[in-house]
């Protein structure tokens, strides 16, 4: 995980516990256990509720695994770097997630309204740390940086 810390979810609480520091990039965030975390239960809410947005997978939501969901990760990534155009070129299979753009941009967005229901707890850990001599400073810091990488990414 990239976050140099875990996480955890309790019910509608996130709980991330942070070492030394939060990603600093997008593709860093994407890599990390807690956007697994976040978009398996996206998915698997999206299954429950059967909402048209699981459609991405071009399957039925009762046959989406966690293969299909790593599958959908890697064209994320790529989408982080490249347009629309080049992610069936570079992840194979992937030709259903981008078919219909409208969707992908719906369940994406879907994405982020999701991670905003969580109670977001961070804790970060600076014992013996140069961190511990401002910690308030620190704390905001690392709040606002994780905000404004996840509305980025």
């Amino acid at each position: 995980m990239k976050l140099h810390g875990t996480s955890k979810f309790v019910k509608n609480k996130a709980i991330i516990r942070l070492r030394d520091r939060v990603c600093e990039t997008p593709e860093e965030l994407m890599e990390s256990d807690l956007f697994t975390g976040v978009i398996t239960r996206y998915v698997n809410d999206l299954k429950h509720k059967e909402a048209t947005r699981i459609g991405i997978f071009a399957k039925k939501s009762s046959d989406i695994e966690k293969k299909d969901i790593e599958k959908l990760i890697q064209v994320l990534q790529v989408l982080c770097k490249m347009p629309l155009e080049a992610v069936p070129k570079l992840v194979e299979n992937s030709e259903h997630f981008v078919a219909d753009p409208e969707l992908l941009q719906a369940f994406v967005e879907g994405l982020y309204n999701y991670w905003r229901t969580f109670e977001r707890f961070i804790i970060c850990d600076s014992t013996l740390s140069y961190l511990d001599k401002r910690p308030y400073r620190t704390f905001d810091a690392t709040i606002e940086s994780l905000m404004h990488l996840v509305r980025q990414t």
